[in-house]
């Protein structure tokens, strides 16, 4: 994708990468937050970003006589297109959608039977779960010339938020069976009332 000189959001899927073209040389490059993304220069006009971790940050580009040529919002958000092909993969008989919502996964859809709905939260625990699973972000410094050395931990957010996975999904097979049985004695009153013999 181009960018030019307006503040341009960009979204990119978790643990993907995504290639911009710039509209002039890139002589710096910053990245308000590299625990969520990183830039790579291949190229004076085409960088890669690549998403590191679930949160959002921004990347100001500068030309040589310190100009910003480039300035973007970066969203690093899960795919959830993966998510998705498993879920038909493993309970094919569902029709389950998944959205994200300030990184919870929402499923909404219906399902046959109250363990299929199991499944599905089941699948979409892994998926949290598998790469960077939080939102908070954490920046490793090392401070060796201090007395103690060791890694300072900056948190932004002052307690890491779990994904957490919204099940709203609709049963719809229990529903048919009580239909079913229903129907069936329904049609037993009417047949007695008209006095057909159901035995033989």
């Amino acid at each position: 994708m181009s960018a030019s000189t307006a503040t341009q959001r960009v979204k990119l899927g978790l643990n993907k990468s995504v290639v911009i073209d710039l509209p002039s040389d890139a002589y710096d490059i910053l990245v308000a937050n590299p625990a969520v993304a990183d830039a790579v220069t291949r190229t004076a006009r085409r960088i890669y970003l690549f998403g590191k971790a679930v949160g959002d940050t921004n990347i100001f580009v500068f030309g040589p006589n310190g100009e910003q040529i480039v300035s973007l919002d970066l969203a690093v958000e899960r795919d959830v297109a993966g998510l998705e092909d498993y879920i038909r993969r493993f309970i094919p008989s569902s029709a389950i959608t998944v959205e994200l919502l300030n990184d919870n996964v929402v499923l909404t859809g219906t399902v046959d039977t109250p363990l299929d709905a199991k499944r599905a939260v089941d699948l979409a625990t892994i998926f949290v779960s598998g790469g960077e699973a939080t939102t908070g972000q954490y920046s490793q410094t090392a401070s060796g010339g201090s007395a103690e050395a060791g890694v300072d931990i900056d948190n932004p957010d002052s307690e890491r938020r779990v994904s957490q996975i919204v099940n709203l999904l609709q049963i719809i097979g229990d529903d048919q069976v009580t239909l079913k049985v229903t129907v069936a004695e329904v049609s037993r009153s009417v047949m007695k009332q008209l006095g057909v013999n159901l035995i033989g």
